[in-house]
C-alpha cells in the first residue's frame, strides 16, 4: 500500500501510480538494512568525534573502528564478492571490494 503526498504533486491522476510515493510498512529485509544504516552512521558519527576530539591517537585503532562500521554495512558487498571464482573479474562487488580495501589502505598508510 502506497501514500502520495498530493496528486497534483505526482501529475497523474491514479494514486497507485505515483512516482514520489512511499511504502506504508517496510518489509523485514527493508528494516534490517534501515537498522544497520542507521547503526553504522551514529558509529561512524562516534569514530569521527572521537577522532577529532583527539581521544585516540593511533591510526591502528581508528581503522579498526572504522573497519567495524564497514562490516555492518558493508558485510553484504563483500560476501557476494565470491562471484570472481566463476571467472567473473568485472562483477561490481568484486570491484567495490577492492576500491574499500584500497581505500582503507591508503588511508591507513602514514602521508609523506
Amino acid at each position: 500500500m502506497y501514500r502520495c503526498a498530493s496528486l497534483k504533486e505526482c501529475g497523474i491522476k491514479k494514486k497507485t501510480e505515483c512516482i514520489s510515493s512511499i511504502p506504508a510498512n517496510f518489509s523485514k529485509k527493508q528494516s534490517k538494512i534501515l537498522l544497520r544504516i542507521s547503526i553504522t552512521f551514529v558509529l561512524f558519527l562516534c569514530i569521527l568525534l572521537i577522532q577529532r576530539a583527539g581521544l585516540i591517537e593511533n591510526q591502528s585503532s581508528l581503522l579498526v573502528l572504522y573497519l567495524i562500521a564497514y562490516t555492518i554495512i558493508g558485510c553484504e558487498v563483500v560476501l557476494r564478492a565470491k562471484n570472481i571464482v566463476q571467472g567473473n573479474i568485472f562483477d561490481e562487488n568484486f570491484l567495490m571490494s577492492i576500491a574499500i580495501i584500497g581505500a582503507f589502505f591508503l588511508a591507513s598508510t602514514p602521508k609523506l
